[in-house]
């Protein structure tokens, strides 16, 4: 199927950050790991290559009536920008929101600041403490290894929902 709705997937957080649609299959979202129209894309592709990595590519799903691509990929936009609001598709408009930040908030924030650099050292030895390989965590916690991977070597980049998931399997 040529119609397709198509996702750039980065590799440190399984998290997608730009969705497109194509007449022309895989081909288009190919070539972006080339050259994209975008240039936040761009820079994006080049700061995993930095380090790197590339993003993945993945059908989201084939569209019979070409007519409803370009329908069906707003609701795609739509849907991944609930889950990841730095989606880098150029038609998104920032979204203003206004953010009053109490002092018991500000505690807080800070609290969470200075246990942060530790935290993915406690998550790592307690997953040693109960034996198990990094593979094996993440078959259980329902996320990459390459994610745990990143969430034990404490990169920033990592999902929330992939800690989310990491954590629930420890505190059982």
């Amino acid at each position: 199927m040529n119609n397709i709705i198509y996702g750039l997937r980065d590799p440190r957080n399984d998290t997608y950050t730009y969705i497109g649609k194509s007449t022309v299959g895989n081909k288009r979202a190919l070539s972006h790991l080339k050259i994209s129209h975008s240039r936040k894309v761009n820079e994006w592709v080049e700061d995993l290559r930095q380090k790197r990595f590339e993003p993945l590519v993945d059908i989201i799903e084939t569209v019979d009536d070409i007519n409803e691509l370009a329908e069906r990929e707003k609701y795609w936009v739509k849907y991944y920008l609930e889950i990841n609001p730095f989606l880098l598709n150029s038609q998104l408009k920032p979204r203003n929101i206004n953010v009053v930040v109490t002092v018991e908030d500000r505690k807080d924030l800070e609290l969470v600041k200075n246990i942060m650099p530790r935290l993915w050292v406690l998550l790592r030895k307690e997953r040693e403490r109960r034996k198990i390989s990094q593979k094996e965590m993440a078959d259980i916690s329902g996320i990459s290894h390459g994610t745990l991977k990143n969430l034990e070597q404490g990169n920033q980049q990592v999902g929330i929902t992939h800690f989310m998931k990491y954590m629930s399997v420890l505190e059982s």
